[in-house]
């Protein structure tokens, strides 16, 4: 068994999650096809090799090229998958993903979980940056 485990000791953004995957040498062509099955519009994928203080990673930034109505709630981010042509795991991990923000946001605001309203999490930047990290 292989286990990759990551040490976020102040944070760490879907951005550089993808980034850091990248560099375990995945193709960043496929990585963009399998990607691109998700079946938004409305974003580009930028990634760069890039040097900072002598280290060097792959940095990925999720841009946005039009304006987002990002407070979904978690069945519409659902159908979004179940619409997509991502393969069933890709599609698992990220409801699994929104389901436990969702989970935290409903004990939070003491709602179902069902009438959570995601809002800046519901945007494309962050369904891509979940689907990006589960491909």
């Amino acid at each position: 068994m292989k286990i990759l485990y990551f040490d976020c000791f102040s944070g760490i953004s879907g951005d550089m999650t993808m980034g850091a995957l990248l560099d375990l040498d995945i193709d960043r062509e496929a990585f963009l096809m399998e990607l691109s099955k998700l079946g938004l519009d409305g974003y580009k994928i930028e990634i760069q090799t890039k040097t900072v203080n002598g280290i060097r990673g792959t940095d990925v930034n999720v841009v946005l090229t039009k304006e987002d109505e990002h407070e979904r709630g978690l069945i519409e981010i659902e159908r979004i998958f179940d619409q997509s042509n991502l393969s069933d795991r890709v599609k698992a991990f990220s409801k699994r993903v929104f389901r436990e923000i969702a989970a935290a946001e409903a004990r939070v605001h003491g709602q179902p979980i069902n009438e959570v309203r995601f809002h800046d999490v519901g945007g494309i930047d962050s369904i891509v940056d979940i689907v990006g990290t589960a491909i």
